[in-house]
């Protein structure tokens, strides 16, 4: 879970962050903004599927070892 909600906000809190300078910077409002939020929502995806990814293989190579276990334990 923690991972979860460091993927989400800190890219969010990040781009939004230099997006908000950019625009002060350069006069752009909201321009840089929004750039900053569509890459946020882009990074973030891409890290929670990397995870789900992650966390979908552990779970089959857990039950693979369980299922073999049990095999051995009946044979």
């Amino acid at each position: 879970m923690g991972y979860s909600s460091a993927a989400v906000f800190g890219p969010l809190a990040v781009f939004l962050g230099l997006g908000l300078w950019l625009d002060r910077t350069w006069g752009t409002h909201p321009k840089m903004l929004l750039f900053g939020l569509a890459v946020s929502f882009i990074l973030t995806n891409v890290l929670l599927i990397k995870k789900g990814g992650k966390m979908s293989r552990d779970s089959f190579r857990v039950m693979r070892e369980i299922n073999n276990k049990e095999k051995n334990k009946n044979n």
